[in-house]
């Protein structure tokens, strides 16, 4: 008998296999040439009293199963043992970037606001590193919030110093004479006016800068918002000696954006216009589509700010020259600016998801806000 397959008589007939059609598995069945090996038998029976066994080898199929078994018992502890070192590994990966995220919370916790996550540059390679991007980005933005709550705190405390100073002393004055000066009630009027106006836009920039009115969103006319607000301030610019232009052939150009914010940061541009860049004797408007949105321009053709300058300019009581840092009062007095009207058009810029721009007029300051076209707040 071969080892896959034989022909000739049995010494014997498998006792466990009856002579019908069904397959038996023989675990260990003895041929003529005394071989003894598993087989896959069926029997049938055949005239004359004889009967057929037909059968094949199961010897291959056996030592394949022998083989396996003895494979995946040395396999078995080998690939635990490497589970259990992988697994140990990854885990101090784990903790170790996990640790330096926590060590760098527990720096910012103690005051050291500039502390960051080691992270490598250009594209994140695996989750921490973009979680360790992604909580950078949130640190600056932190610090950034801070220092801008330092520097309105000691802004506020500046300016407010100042007119409050100055009127207490016309009021004790006012106290003092018999007579009340119409001059100095005037003046007692443009110091309260001043610090109205300096509490109400830096009220609205908070406002703007935690994202309030984004619900407001409307479809606004921009051009025709533009063109409104060159005829409001046309009287205070003829007062002035200044032509309020408006680009000539503008087309219809409309967003959605906030109507009120958006009209009070244009209307705080065109005023800071009036204020620092009269002596150019010319203002001009402007609205236009871009390939990203609409562009507002507010441009003038006074002394400008110098590019240096220009990113001091967009804070709150950002602090510039002499030439940029008084306003005339009623009465003619001058009084200091308190530099919140760029910072209030950058934050109403910012709350639409857009941006805003100083660049050089040639001569003067030409201010641009450009807007999405889809803003932030969809």
């Amino acid at each position: 008998m071969a080892a896959c397959c034989w022909v000739g008589n049995l010494a014997r007939w498998p006792a466990t296999v009856p002579a019908d059609q069904s397959y038996y598995r023989v675990p260990a069945m003895q041929t003529e040439q005394g071989d003894v090996a598993p087989y896959m038998v069926t029997g049938r029976n055949m005239p004359e009293g004889y009967r057929l066994l037909i059968g094949r080898s199961l010897e291959a199929e056996v030592q394949l199963q022998r083989t396996l078994t003895r494979t995946l018992g040395i396999a078995l502890p080998i690939a635990m043992l490497l589970a259990w070192l992988s697994s140990r590994v990854i885990s101090r990966i784990i903790e170790d970037r996990a640790r330096g995220i926590a060590q760098v919370v527990g720096e910012v916790t103690a005051g050291k606001l500039d502390a960051r996550v080691a992270v490598p540059d250009g594209p994140p390679g695996d989750a921490f590193d973009s979680m360790g991007q992604a909580f950078n980005v949130m640190l600056a933005r932190v610090e950034s919030v801070l220092d801008e709550l330092r520097a309105v705190t000691d802004g506020l405390a500046h300016d407010l110093r100042s007119p409050l100073t100055r009127l207490r002393a016309r009021i004790d004055k006012l106290g003092q004479g018999t007579v009340v000066d119409a001059a100095d009630l005037a003046a007692v009027s443009a110091e309260a006016e001043s610090l109205l106006g300096m509490l109400d836009n830096s009220l609205e920039i908070s406002r703007a800068e935690a994202g309030i009115g984004r619900d407001s969103f409307a479809e606004v006319d921009l051009s025709a918002m533009v063109t409104d607000l060159a005829e409001m301030y046309e009287p205070l610019a003829e007062d002035a000696g200044v032509a309020l232009t408006v680009a000539p052939g503008m087309t219809r150009v409309t967003a959605r954006a906030h109507r009120q914010l958006l009209g009070r940061a244009l209307a705080n541009l065109i005023d800071n216009a009036l204020r620092y860049g009269a002596t150019g004797k010319i203002i001009e408007l402007a609205v236009e589509a871009t390939d990203t949105g609409a562009r507002l321009v507010v441009a003038d053709h006074g002394p400008g700010i110098p590019a240096g300058s220009r990113r001091e300019a967009l804070r709150r009581f950002g602090r510039l020259d002499a030439a940029r840092g008084t306003q005339s009062g009623r009465g003619g007095q001058r009084l200091q600016g308190a530099g919140l009207g760029l910072s209030l058009a950058a934050a109403v810029a910012r709350l639409h998801g857009g941006s805003i721009t100083l660049s050089d007029n040639r001569p003067g300051l030409k201010v641009a806000i450009d807007l999405p076209a889809v803003p932030a707040a969809e």
